[in-house]
């Protein structure tokens, strides 16, 4: 079955700005890879400082965690009436240091997301001494709308929450949902229809996400390393 989701912010509330003098930016310089764990608990600490809700806290963390683990550059804007002192922020990680501006501008949403970047990691032991959940590998286009992969997981990884493969639209953030998966000790193999079809000038990225729902609202986290599709393709088979 396949489902198709635009829940990736469904924050649309509008804020007003206030016009002030912000103070310079701070940054924190993230810890080597080798302490990943600790980056990703102080880009946590540091923003569960000014971000209020904790939908939006939860959104902006996973965003960051996935850009720890790929080692891109990404940025959050959170809008005023998610902050506590209804200042907008603007939170990024470029060249691994991540920073904290005031943003004068500011969103009329509660929370946008960017990044620079996939997660991309050889090896499923690398992907798991990083806190990655789940790993894909042997990524297969059968033929340009259907695809076969295998899933791991890992070990120490356990869940009862929501867990789809996903098919992301680079060009308009649209985030398309396979089957979900349910986690196992052994890995799987499957064979699934995709929503899509992947061509030579197609943007997709293949990954998998859980829903770290807060309350009611869906909070979709890439818990996985990612491919990009059109890079399967295969010369006089695949491409047109």
């Amino acid at each position: 079955m396949l489902q198709r989701s635009y829940f990736s912010v469904l924050f649309s509330l509008a804020v007003a700005v206030l016009c002030q003098a912000w103070p310079a930016p701070t940054a924190l310089v993230l810890p080597a890879y080798s302490q990943e764990a600790a980056s990703v608990g102080a880009i946590s600490q540091a923003i569960s400082k000014t971000v209020r809700s904790e939908a939006v806290r939860a959104f902006v963390s996973c965003h960051f965690r996935a850009a720890v683990w790929g080692g891109y550059d990404a940025q959050v804007q959170v809008g005023a009436r998610a902050t506590s002192d209804s200042g907008p922020r603007t939170y990024r990680i470029t060249k691994g240091r991540f920073y904290e501006e005031i943003d004068p501008q500011g969103i009329s949403g509660m929370a946008e997301k960017m990044r620079q970047g996939i997660v991309s990691i050889s090896t499923p032991e690398a992907a798991f001494a990083k806190g990655v959940p789940v790993y894909i590998s042997d990524v297969v286009l059968v033929t340009p709308e259907s695809l076969r992969f295998t899933v791991t997981f890992n070990p120490a990884f356990q869940t009862s929450k929501q867990i789809f493969p996903r098919v992301e639209e680079v060009s308009t953030h649209t985030e398309l949902f396979l089957s979900e998966l349910k986690p196992s000790a052994q890995p799987q193999q499957i064979t699934s229809k995709l929503p899509i079809t992947v061509s030579d000038t197609s943007d997709y990225n293949f990954g998998v996400l859980i829903n770290n729902n807060v309350g009611n609202t869906p909070v979709l986290c890439v818990s996985s390393n990612e491919i990009k599709l059109q890079t399967l393709l295969r010369p006089g088979i695949d491409k047109k």
